[in-house]
């Protein structure tokens, strides 16, 4: 699985995983996007997390020249349309974004603990 699929699949899995502890029962029949709660609660979930990295000295040097406003505005459309919601995506692509990050294991599985 390449970095970009690990990075959509932990976001949502998080964000699924905090909408369906305080959430009520789902119909089947509703979108991933649907039962995450729609672009609220994707966005309180990506408001949290851009948080929790900010505090992170583990990884938060990987985000110092960031624009956050943009970051925050990019993984929202991210996780959106990777739900199924009405999002389209308009960042660039996963590897042309961290080439040349070195981002190590460690890193990564800090940046998941995060979420």
């Amino acid at each position: 699985m390449t970095f970009s699929k690990k990075i959509i699949c932990a976001a949502v899995a998080v964000a699924a995983a905090w909408t369906l502890s305080s959430a009520p029962s789902f119909a089947a029949d509703r979108s991933l996007y649907e039962r995450l709660g729609g672009q609220g609660a994707i966005q309180a979930v990506v408001t949290k997390f851009i948080g929790n990295v900010g505090a992170d000295k583990r990884i938060n040097g990987y985000f110092a020249t960031t624009d956050l406003k943009k970051l925050n505005k990019l993984l929202v459309e991210q996780v959106c349309a990777a739900s199924g919601g009405p999002c389209t995506y308009s960042g660039r692509d996963m590897k042309t974004t961290h080439k040349g990050m070195k981002v190590t294991t460690a890193a990564f599985n800090a940046l998941v603990e995060d979420w």
